[in-house]
Formats: structure tokens, C-alpha cells, sequence
């Protein structure tokens, strides 16, 4: 009986080290993948494209969770700063309130802001805006169809923050928990 524990344990073991070997080294998946902006999930990291350098953003349309549809061309000429979250994601509850002080300060310039709900359920996902008194709307996008359709610039970790420019192009990328600073100094360079 001890034996077949000892086999147990070691063969858990065993699993662990194997795993923890796939995630690092010299034949580790390449993170860029092709793609010149080179984060890894794990890290946070911007990006700021310049002028005459943005790509455009995707065509992005759905329905938010209140009920509502929603199209990024109906804020043309404004800028847009669009977060992927979820109500399950830790780093999300961690930046929820510099979001929503950044919008309630940027508003009344013009700035929009949407949210992209990511993996989610419509209940904890409504739930989770209520409890960070979160006051702009997101759009419920559960199976992630939204993140998609930014090939250019993928939002390849959650959270993830866009700054859109007023003529629909991407002006920065911030992957990981954004702060306030960091948020300010994205759309300053948006506009």
C-alpha cells in the first residue's frame, strides 16, 4: 500500500516537472508569432504606434450586455478606449476602478470607452460592473469573437486595453492590468 502511494506521488511529480518543462527554453513556442509586437500573456507591456503607423482597427459590433447593440463606427471621430475583461479574472478587479476614474474624468473631452466581456456569464459579468460601479457600457462577448477580429494587434492576455485614434485606428496596446497613469498616457498619445 505504501509503495502504490509512493508510485502516486511520484508519478504526480513526475507530470508537474514535465509541464513545467513545455513552458520555457530553446524550444518553447514562439510568442511573436510572426507579429512584431512580441508580448507574452503573462507580461504586461505597451505599445504606442505612432502617427502614419496605426493599423486599423476591425469593424466591431455586437451587443452589449444591457440588452443594446453597439457598433465602434458610431464612435468615429471620437477616442475610443476598449478593455477586455472577464468577471472571473483577478487582474481585471485589480484595474476596474483606474478604468472607470479614467472614463468619469476623459468623458466630458469626448473620450468613449466600451468594454469587451470575455468568457463569461451574462449574470457575473453584470454583477462584477455593478460591484466596481462600472458606468460605460461593454459588449458580451463570450466566445471571444471581438479579440479575433484584431489579427494586427492581437489583445492576447485578459485584460487587455485598446486606445482607438478619432479616425479608427489603433493608437496603443497595453497587455496586463493597466493603471490610471498608464491609461492617461495612451489616450494622450491617441489624440
Amino acid at each position: 500500500m505504501r509503495a502504490r502511494s509512493f508510485a502516486v506521488v511520484l508519478a504526480a511529480c513526475a507530470a508537474l516537472a514535465a509541464a513545467a518543462g513545455c513552458t520555457a527554453g530553446p524550444d518553447a513556442v514562439n510568442q511573436m508569432n510572426g507579429s512584431d509586437n512580441g508580448f507574452v500573456s503573462a507580461a504586461a507591456a505597451t505599445k504606442i504606434y505612432p502617427i502614419g503607423n496605426r493599423p486599423e482597427a476591425p469593424t466591431v459590433a455586437g451587443m452589449l450586455l444591457d440588452g443594446a447593440n453597439y457598433s465602434l463606427t458610431s464612435d468615429r471621430g471620437h477616442v475610443v478606449v476598449m478593455n477586455f475583461w472577464g468577471s472571473w479574472c483577478a487582474p481585471c478587479r485589480k484595474e476596474a476602478a483606474d478604468l472607470q476614474s479614467v472614463h468619469a474624468t476623459t468623458e466630458n473631452a469626448g473620450v468613449k470607452f466600451v468594454g469587451v466581456n470575455i468568457r463569461d456569464e451574462q449574470d457575473p459579468a453584470n454583477a462584477y460592473d455593478q460591484a466596481h460601479d462600472i458606468t460605460y457600457p461593454s459588449i458580451f462577448d463570450p466566445s471571444g469573437r471581438v479579440a479575433l477580429q484584431f489579427a494586427q494587434v492581437p489583445p492576447s492576455a485578459i485584460p487587455s486595453t485598446l486606445v482607438i485614434d478619432a479616425t479608427g485606428h489603433i493608437a496603443a496596446i497595453h497587455l496586463g492590468s493597466i493603471t490610471a497613469k498608464q491609461l492617461t498616457n495612451m489616450i494622450t498619445a491617441a489624440s
